[in-house]
């Protein structure tokens, strides 16, 4: 399957120790040389290094800080990352790696001679430092998720003048499509309809995945303060049903009705002053419930692919730099959307 070999592809090739040292030097004589060289905000600039996950993050720490070390330059850099992680065969926490408590990373992130925070899914929203002026983006970034990561560069300094990101994965048009909608006045197309909750509460009491009494149990239960283990039976026997009673089709249909069921509830829940017990019910439950619903599984058709790889013709090309111009407009978005559009796509299949 063409779309599944090229995903285990991208991740073997951009997760590779070769792969993540070049880019790691890449980043590093950037900021000396561009950034630091300059004087970017009085020669006080930081850079933020976005990555694909908790692995990658560690991958990079240790690649940007040997290759700092071996320039003998008198920076260091942060990792941030959130719980514990395995890594080299022992578990490491980003308290461990960095040397300091987690609560005081944005403390320390201002002082010298830390100029290099790499961030797995944190900082990247809600995080305000103006110092920060480059940001080196190894992580596909789309729609809103797009925004408001590079937006941490935009907090205002009075010797902040320009900001700056070199992006290794993607493309600009992509990254302006992100922006474009929220660049002057946006509109919501439409309202989000709240009945909605009760077609989709509808549908997934249909399935017969849970019962009333589950439900009721496990919502008591928690709210009384009961530990994970207790709950756990409840939605074991639920993932049981899901598991034998629904083909494929149907296992991708619930499990995209009670996302969206989670989505609708959540969104509309902070504005909206429901009194609606059971819908608070339904949304507790299947917050547990959802992240243990297994995928359909897959036949692997891309076994081996891995070992056909020469990591030594891998290289890191420059393939543009520019400014993205914005479309002068109002621009409309879509409602929160509230149905499930979850299905099994059918396999494109090519030759290796």
């Amino acid at each position: 399957m063409t779309r599944a070999a090229r995903k285990k592809l991208r991740r073997y090739v951009e997760g590779h120790e070769h792969a993540i040292r070049l880019k790691a030097e890449i980043m590093v004589g950037h900021f000396h040389e561009q950034v630091l060289a300059q004087r970017k905000i009085g020669g006080a600039a930081r850079a933020m290094v976005v990555t694909a996950g908790i692995e990658r993050a560690i991958q990079y720490f240790h690649a940007i800080r040997d290759y700092l070390a071996e320039r003998k330059s008198p920076w260091r850099a942060i990792v941030a990352f959130s719980g514990e992680h395995e890594y080299g065969g022992v578990k490491v926490t980003e308290a461990a790696l960095n040397g300091f408590p987690s609560a005081q990373i944005a403390g320390q992130f201002q002082e010298d001679p830390y100029r290099f925070l790499i961030c797995a899914d944190k900082f990247q929203t809600g995080y305000d430092e103006p110092l920060l002026h480059t940001m080196y983006v190894d992580k596909p970034l789309a729609g809103i998720k797009a925004v408001q990561t590079l937006s941490r560069l935009n907090r205002a300094h009075p010797q902040k003048h320009d900001v700056f990101v070199l992006d290794f994965m993607n493309d600009v048009d992509a990254i302006q499509e992100a922006f474009a909608d929220y660049y002057r006045t946006t509109i919501l197309a439409e309202e989000t309809d709240p009945n909605k909750l009760h077609d989709l509460q509808a549908a997934l009491d249909g399935v017969q995945v849970y019962t009333p009494d589950q439900v009721e149990d496990l919502v008591r239960q928690y709210l009384g303060g009961a530990d994970r283990d207790r709950l756990d039976p409840i939605l074991d026997a639920c993932v049981a049903v899901y598991r034998e009673q629904l083909d494929e089709d149907g296992q991708v249909n619930f499990k995209s009705q009670a996302k969206a069921f989670l989505r609708t509830y959540g969104f509309l829940s902070t504005i909206l002053p429901y009194t609606n017990a059971g819908w608070e019910k339904l949304s507790i439950f299947l917050t547990f419930l959802v992240p243990k619903l297994p995928a359909p599984v897959e036949e692997d058709l891309s076994r081996g692919i891995l070992e056909a790889i020469d990591m030594d013709s891998y290289r890191v090309e420059k393939l543009a730099m520019t400014r993205i111009e914005l479309p002068d407009a109002n621009a409309e978005i879509g409602p929160v959307p509230t149905t499930g559009g979850g299905h099994k796509p059918e396999p494109e299949l090519d030759r290796l």
